[in-house]
């Protein structure tokens, strides 16, 4: 849509240098969040603007497409809607004047019969912002006089709204010009609404005198959440109990779906699982992927195990899971057993590079792939280090490595496997 000279408004009664536009906008986003033109009286104080309202001396005038998006991008009203199609719903490529009651050009932006697209008046995704020094109203374009952003990458690059634009407020308003006028801040959501000068707002969740607007309480700083614990911002560890002594007992990758997991609480008291979790990765890792919770409610007694098992697992075998759930777990991927404090308690496998099919355990290769692997009723802890847990040799492993879909040792712990 090309617009050659567009008769924004018929200006009478005042000097015409004292009003011009400052602002002309093609937001990115401009189907949700509209377009407008900004027009600015640089007026000594006994001057009034007669337009279908007026423009107070250092004040503003916009001119919008649509009132109701204007008021809902930008939170405040503009003073003209004239709809789609005209001056104020430029798509970046078009030149604008402001003309007065005879129909002379006053102020221009572009050059008269040339589409913008390319040169230095495109505005295209973007807005022009008239220069703070340039403070009177021409006929004749001056590139310099403008400040340009646009999706070809003038200025700024392309502009969103509301963020990218300031309906009410140009740089150079507050240099007065050679008349030396002020501004006067006219936003109702701002804490010196009809004051001279700039705008001013209150800090983020507080009003305008400094009162907290979202106090959450229990000593904490206004907008932040004390945890569980007290602890302001926090996670909830500090309050959480120490971590008892829970390991793997048992891992097991069989056939088809029969995976499962099993962890052995070795410590004197019923453990509740709600501060654990355990942790994987896959092929290979820098650091664990996933973090999974236990099932609500879970527990194990003292001297218990708690069984996870793949929910297609056998069903001859199902009796003795505590919960079932998708469970990924290849001889490749490490699996690993936390506090809610970050602290690894036990793992099989190990973070760091793909060990190709598995890993080996008791001398065995690829032991953590279609085996069961039981911890050996010699172990009372668990291990951070996998290469310390898995040995190199039946002796000095923590593990008994079995063949796959050994599955006879699941649900209880330890074993005395001395038969």
């Amino acid at each position: 849509m090309k617009k050659v000279l567009i008769p924004i408004f018929i200006l009478c009664g005042f000097s015409f240098s004292d009003v011009f536009m400052t602002e002309l906008t093609d937001p990115q986003n401009s189907s949700d969040a509209g377009r407008y033109v900004e027009l600015y009286n640089n007026a000594d104080p006994q001057t009034a603007v007669s337009l279908t309202g007026s423009i107070l001396p250092g004040g503003f005038y916009i001119v919008c497409n649509n009132a109701d998006i204007f008021a809902t991008t930008y939170g405040g009203t503009c003073d003209q809607n004239i709809g789609t199609g005209g001056a104020a719903d430029s798509n970046g490529d078009d030149n604008l004047a402001l003309l007065d009651a005879s129909g002379t050009i006053v102020d221009m932006f572009g050059v008269a019969g040339e589409d913008g697209t390319g040169t230095g008046h495109e505005f295209e995704d973007g807005r022009a912002e008239r220069a703070a020094d340039n403070q009177t109203a021409s006929a004749t374009w001056s590139e310099s006089g403008w400040n340009i952003d646009n999706d070809s990458g003038g200025g700024d690059g392309n502009q969103y709204a509301p963020e990218g634009f300031d309906p009410g407020s140009w740089i150079g308003a507050s240099s007065g010009g050679d008349d030396g006028g002020t501004t006067t801040c006219e936003d109702a959501t701002a804490c010196n609404t009809g004051d001279e000068g700039d705008c001013t707002y209150a800090d983020p969740n507080y009003d305008c005198d400094g009162n907290c607007t979202a106090d959450t309480g229990e000593g904490c700083a206004c907008g932040v959440l004390a945890d569980e614990c007290g602890v302001c911002d926090g996670n909830g560890s500090s309050c959480a109990e120490p971590a008892a002594n829970l390991f793997f007992s048992e891992h097991a990758e069989g056939s088809s779906n029969n995976k499962y997991f099993e962890v052995y609480n070795g410590s004197d008291a019923s453990v509740s699982l709600d501060n654990y979790s355990f942790v994987n990765c896959s092929n290979g890792c820098t650091d664990w992927e996933y973090t999974n919770s236990f099932a609500d409610g879970a527990s194990i007694a003292a001297g218990g195990t708690w069984t996870v098992c793949h929910s297609s697992i056998d069903a001859s075998i199902v009796a003795n899971c505590d919960e079932t759930r998708t469970l990924y777990h290849n001889g490749d991927d490490a699996q690993g057993l936390m506090h809610i404090s970050g602290d690894i308690l036990d793992v099989v496998g190990a973070i760091g590079d793909d060990p190709g099919s598995g890993w080996e355990a008791a001398g065995v290769a690829n032991a953590t792939k279609d085996h069961t692997l039981v911890r050996k009723a010699s172990e009372t802890s668990g291990n951070s280090d996998w290469t310390a847990s898995a040995g190199t040799s039946e002796d000095d492993s923590e593990w008994i490595v079995f063949d796959q879909n050994t599955w006879d040792y699941l649900g209880f712990h330890p074993h005395d496997f001395s038969s």
